[in-house]
């Protein structure tokens, strides 16, 4: 069974138009959302909401969470929609902002959508970024690498910053493998024992067919006309990432 794109990641415009609704208050996103994914949309009952543009963990983050604190948790996840900061804000509840270096989003994000162009991918990233950076006082950012390798301290700094009692009894390593199984298991329970190329590339986490495709990309991601946009990207990478050591 192959996997299905949404028009999202089959369309170029509506990319574009999707990243740009979910981040303005004033365009009915979050009601949308209510109607339409209603267990994963903010409410007053959520418990955490992580955020960040796509490819960036969100999933992996947020089941680690789930898995860490015995699936007792109300965690909304993978929705890219600036909206929902503005929502948990307002709630106080507590937000964690995930960013991963544009290079390694782009590559993830072109592997899994082959459709989507290259500056499209870079121009959002950059976008997003920029329309979330004014709330970043209502949540604390982890990188990618933070996430996966540190994951105990980056709960301790959310404990810290929003007085939340989330789990900190647990195995880093452990923890990591239980949720690639979990994972694992619903795509299996999806799609079949025998899954498909575009279900693999679809994995929230690395593998080496992903690796192989990533590197066939790579030249195409670093054509000197995308200079420009590669070097605003990488700037707000920085000022995220200096964000996260606070």
């Amino acid at each position: 069974m192959e996997y299905k794109l949404s028009l999202a990641g089959r369309s170029n415009l509506w990319f574009r138009i999707r990243y740009y609704w979910a981040s303005s208050p004033y365009l009915f996103y979050h009601a949308y959302s209510s109607l339409r994914y209603p267990d994963n949309t903010v409410s007053k009952k959520t418990d955490l909401l992580i955020e960040g543009f796509g490819r960036s963990g969100s999933s992996f983050t947020a089941d680690s969470f789930d898995i860490s604190n015995n699936n007792n948790l109300s965690v909304v996840r993978n929705q890219k929609a600036i909206t929902g900061v503005i929502k948990a804000a307002k709630y106080g509840i507590p937000v964690l902002m995930l960013i991963r270096e544009p290079e390694s989003v782009a590559l993830s994000y072109k592997v899994m959508n082959p459709k989507l162009k290259f500056k499209n991918i870079i121009l959002e990233y950059s976008n997003y970024y920029e329309r979330a950076w004014h709330y970043n006082n209502s949540f604390i950012t982890s990188t990618n690498d933070q996430s996966w390798e540190r994951f105990d301290l980056l709960v301790k700094r959310l404990n810290a910053n929003f007085n939340t009692d989330f789990s900190t009894s647990f195995d880093i390593k452990n923890l990591s493998d239980k949720v690639k199984k979990y994972q694992n298991e619903i795509y299996q329970r999806a799609y079949g024992n025998t899954l498909s190329e575009s279900v693999k590339n679809t994995f929230n986490y690395p593998t080496s067919e992903k690796d192989k495709l990533k590197k066939r990309l790579i030249s195409e991601y670093r054509d000197p006309k995308y200079k420009l946009l590669r070097e605003e990207a990488n700037s707000w990478y920085e000022k995220y990432k200096e964000l996260s050591s606070k």
